[in-house]
């Protein structure tokens, strides 16, 4: 596995190597080594298995509040999965920018510091990931920004002829700069 920094400070993309032979594959999904050359640092207190239907289903952008902020370890089991992250750490200097990944198994996971939203949007039809979360959920503790608003210009590969699938929840996020004042300046 190579833990490879990204445009955000505290976001890594994961490039798997695969061994392969007439039997299967095996790939590292996680190494504590290779975190610790690169002063990372992941204790899971909670496990969490994803499952996504439908291709062309939308999630997020999802943000966790203090105390319940989380880094997270991505890692994609089956099927294909566009995945965003946004810098929402206000003294960063990369805040309300974003990177995405396209997440396939084996091949390409991330690891992501806390302050991160999270959004995503399924390439194929059944996607299953492994997501390891440094703290539990709290519905109380949790709220989101609009995934197509416009300051965040985020470019999500959805298909023109085909609708996509997005929770009532999701769909009534904030705009960035109503979320900024209302949920992280509070």
């Amino acid at each position: 596995m190579i833990l490879l920094n990204t445009k955000l400070k505290g976001l890594y993309k994961i490039s798997h190597k695969v061994l392969v032979d007439d039997r299967g594959s095996l790939s590292h999904q996680f190494n504590k080594k290779e975190y610790e050359s690169k002063k990372i640092k992941i204790e899971p207190e909670q496990i969490l298995h994803h499952k996504t239907l439908k291709k062309q289903t939308l999630r997020g952008i999802h943000y966790s509040l203090p105390p319940y902020s989380e880094s997270k370890l991505v890692i994609p089991i089956t099927g294909t999965m566009f995945w965003v992250v946004v810098d929402l750490r206000k003294n960063s200097k990369t805040f309300g920018k974003w990177e995405s990944f396209i997440l396939e198994a084996n091949k390409t996971s991330f690891f992501a510091e806390s302050g991160f939203g999270h959004g995503c949007l399924s390439l194929t039809d059944n996607v299953n990931l492994t997501i390891i979360a440094s703290k539990p959920h709290s519905d109380k503790h949790s709220s989101g920004i609009m995934w197509n608003d416009e300051k965040l210009n985020i470019k999500w590969p959805l298909e023109d002829r085909r609708p996509f699938l997005i929770s009532n929840r999701h769909s009534k996020n904030y705009k960035f700069e109503e979320f900024v004042k209302k949920v992280l300046d509070k």
